[in-house]
């Protein structure tokens, strides 16, 4: 479309955003985690596109704004599926493991109360 060609360049910051999601993969840190770092990429995705998108306005390269726009779509329902994953899925399950290991612990201090009650008299 602008009669050159190609070339990739690497991009500092998504590296590092990929360092961290390995991270969590690597620490286990749980699935609400690992959306968490899949949608801080998305969201540097939808920023970059959101630029390149003002260049090409600007540039009046018309055809480079609809398909940059495509691709920004992409990225919003992307990130928007992965909020309702986090949100309907994930972070429910996880606060039911949180109460399950609460109510755990309040029997077993019930049951560690109880013997040193029996003790006491």
């Amino acid at each position: 479309m602008f009669d050159t060609e190609p070339s990739a360049k690497k991009c500092a910051g998504m590296q590092g955003l990929i360092k961290e999601g390995s991270e969590k993969i690597e620490e286990e840190a749980g699935d609400a985690a690992l959306i968490c770092a899949a949608q801080k990429a998305e969201h540097y995705e939808i920023a970059s596109y959101g630029s390149l998108i003002a260049w090409a306005t600007l540039l009046e390269e018309t055809e480079a704004v609809e398909l940059l726009e495509e691709n920004l779509q992409e990225e919003k329902e992307t990130d928007e599926k992965l909020t309702e994953i986090a949100e309907s899925v994930v972070n429910a399950e996880e606060a039911e493991e949180e109460t399950d290991s609460e109510e755990e612990g309040k029997t077993e201090n019930l049951k560690t109360r109880g013997k040193s009650n029996s003790r006491s008299r």
